[in-house]
């Protein structure tokens, strides 16, 4: 992240990929969705970590939405879950960072996420062992040491702190609108974590941009953004979801691509 100098970033909101799990259309060589195993995926992953680190604000916070992954069939040829939020939080920690909270972001209502599973199919549970669909994602959140933590203006409510607080979120997960075929996030899920950890003008960053979900989400909460994507047959993507080159309505907006 040769644009960003040391300590320039308020806070971090992203989504990383993982290793041959999952991979994504318009993949690009170099991918970190092409390591071959979770060894090299971490060991290569924390790099990017390391820059996050070097980047954000003492105080500054790094949210990190990760899920575990329940078809491990596919690499172990049997029905097994394979457990990564461990590794995500050991590799963050090994940085300097240290975790301060976690939320629960519960993606669907009841039997809605049965009918997206076979593997939890009432009809299926003959022949295999009762199973949970996996409905929740984890979004924990570290901070960078600091002796103080900084003032912040509130930017919601006691109403809302008193849902939000609860630690669990139902936030329905987004249809891929702009048929990109890659995993999204809410804009609604991102923009409570930049509401909680920043104030208006403060500057947030998306490491594994995808779609571009947290720099709409900064856009219209009044935050700069900046956004790091592989892929560059996703730009056209994130410029259409982010609005690129459109005037805000109360302060001056600039626009920058930057491709190397």
């Amino acid at each position: 992240m040769k644009e960003l100098g040391d300590r320039s970033i308020d806070l971090t909101v992203t989504s990383p990929p993982y290793f041959n799990l999952v991979q994504f259309q318009n993949s690009v060589e170099g991918e970190l969705s092409f390591a071959k195993d979770k060894e090299t995926f971490f060991k290569e992953i924390r790099k990017n970590f390391e820059e996050v680190y070097r980047v954000t604000k003492p105080d500054g916070k790094f949210v990190l939405e990760v899920e575990d992954y329940p078809i491990g069939s596919t690499i172990y040829g049997y029905p097994r879950e394979i457990f990564l939020a461990g590794d995500f939080v050991n590799a963050v920690e090994s940085t300097g960072f240290y975790i301060i909270a976690r939320w629960y972001w519960k993606k669907f209502k009841a039997g809605v996420a049965l009918q997206k599973f076979q593997y939890t199919m009432y009809a299926n549970l003959t022949n295999s062992d009762p199973r949970a669909v996996t409905n929740v994602a984890y979004c924990f959140v570290f901070r960078k040491y600091n002796k103080f933590s900084e003032h912040k203006v509130l930017d919601f409510t006691r109403e809302e702190w008193k849902e939000w607080s609860d630690g669990v979120w139902y936030i329905e997960n987004p249809s891929d609108e702009l048929d990109s075929g890659q995993a999204i996030f809410p804009v609604e899920l991102v923009k409570r974590f930049i509401r909680i950890y920043t104030n208006r003008g403060d500057k947030v960053l998306d490491p594994f941009l995808g779609t571009g979900t947290t720099m709409r989400a900064a856009y219209e909460l009044g935050r700069d953004c900046v956004g790091y994507e592989i892929r560059p047959a996703m730009l056209p993507v994130i410029k259409t979801k982010v609005g690129f080159g459109q005037e805000g309505l109360f302060d001056e907006v600039r626009w920058e691509v930057v491709e190397r």
